[in-house]
């Protein structure tokens, strides 16, 4: 009975201390005016693929969008051009105004959203093969102000091509042999003639470096054996300072005991003070290569998009996954590519190779190159 009471009181004292007007007070009042447009530093096709299958429903992501505040984005406007070589241009602008929602929450930071567009039937009848998405390039609510962002000042957001075809997924892995450590071997694929890596030796620069030899001595002799000079040559040089290089003796080959020790490399000790009258010159040679994929692809098929990532180190397995777009036997455009049948991938630089003429060099060194061994990978 008690706790029944407790419980009554308890709403009484809620009751009497509440009013009709309580709640959040309101940021913005009702008379409050917004107009003209904010404006959007990035907007994304696709999530940013190449191509798109004529037809299908199309997503829009708009990102960092300035609306001013929370409630007084009013409408997405979109507004589309023709030109004459198929391209159709979609301009975003945000409309702002005052919504009537005044109880509205903290200002949010440039949100973002995502449309979902269908495939009019007029983009068909155009046959619009490239659809572009533009925005506003500054801030028009407050000229004086202006987005000091280099994304504000862009006009073109993104853009996409359209086609006729099909996706199809693609994994594939191939071997590097240890042969692929070793520029002399260079150009060197991989073993299938379809898809597979390639190593190219783009230039070689010959410099020279001066070195003095210095002799070294052997402070605790661990053996007794028949001694050879021999040359310690450093692993770096500089071309600003003669190097020294220690000379000093080690054990003859001896076919009747496997390797006899003669000083242990910790018991050598470089002497400084004798060194040799004349400085000579040593030549190093610096090798500057390329790694590149390759796959031969239905004709003027391209990638869509993938990821060409993975270590491309000798002595391990390369993999890659990608989406290659096939065209439809009707579709005419080709490409992009600078091959129609032929995809080319630096994987030192992470671009696609677009210049015909550097595909067609690769392409014949790709015939002539030494074949790498392959490798069956473990079921484990």
């Amino acid at each position: 009975m008690k706790r029944w009471i407790l419980l009554i009181l308890a709403s009484l004292f809620i009751f009497a201390c509440s009013q009709s007007d309580d709640g959040p007070m309101s940021v913005y009042p009702d008379s409050f005016a917004v107009g003209g447009y904010g404006y959007m530093l990035y907007a994304q096709l696709d999530s940013g693929n190449r191509f798109h299958i004529q037809g299908d429903s199309i997503t829009l992501a708009m990102d960092s969008m300035w609306t001013f505040g929370n409630c007084f984005l009013k409408e997405i406007e979109l507004y589309p051009s023709y030109s004459d070589d198929t391209v159709l241009t979609i301009t975003v602008k945000l409309a702002l105004g005052n919504t009537g929602t005044t109880d509205c929450p903290q200002p949010l930071f440039r949100p973002d959203t995502v449309l979902h567009l269908p495939f009019l039937d007029e983009w068909k009848e155009k046959n619009v093969r490239e659809i572009r998405i533009e925005g506003n390039a500054h801030n028009e609510f407050y000229p004086e102000n202006p987005d000091t962002a280099a994304a504000a000042y862009r006009t073109l957001k993104d853009s996409i091509l359209i086609r006729q075809g099909k996706f199809r997924s693609e994994s594939i892995s191939v071997y590097l042999d240890t042969a692929f450590s070793d520029p002399y071997t260079y150009p060197r694929r991989t073993s299938s003639d379809t898809a597979g890596v390639m190593f190219v030796l783009d230039s070689l620069t010959v410099d020279t470096f001066p070195y003095r030899f210095m002799k070294s001595n052997c402070v605790e002799i661990h053996d007794s054996c028949e001694t050879v000079p021999d040359t310690i040559w450093r692993s770096t040089w500089s071309s600003k300072v003669t190097n020294l290089v220690p000379i000093r003796a080690v054990c003859a080959e001896d076919t009747a005991a496997d390797s006899l020790v003669y000083c242990l490399s910790a018991n050598w000790e470089n002497d400084s003070t004798s060194l040799s009258d004349s400085t000579f010159d040593y030549l190093d040679t610096t090798w500057f290569s390329s790694k590149y994929f390759l796959e031969k692809i239905p004709k003027c098929a391209s990638v869509d998009h993938g990821s060409f990532t993975g270590s491309a180190a000798y002595g391990r397995y390369f993999t890659t996954q990608f989406i290659l777009f096939v065209p439809v036997s009707g579709e005419k455009s080709c490409g992009p590519a600078a091959h129609s049948n032929w995809f080319i991938y630096n994987l030192s630089s992470q671009k696609e190779v677009l210049d015909s003429a550097r595909a067609d060099t690769l392409l014949s060194a790709w015939k002539k190159a030494s074949v790498g061994e392959s490798e069956e990978e473990d079921d484990e």
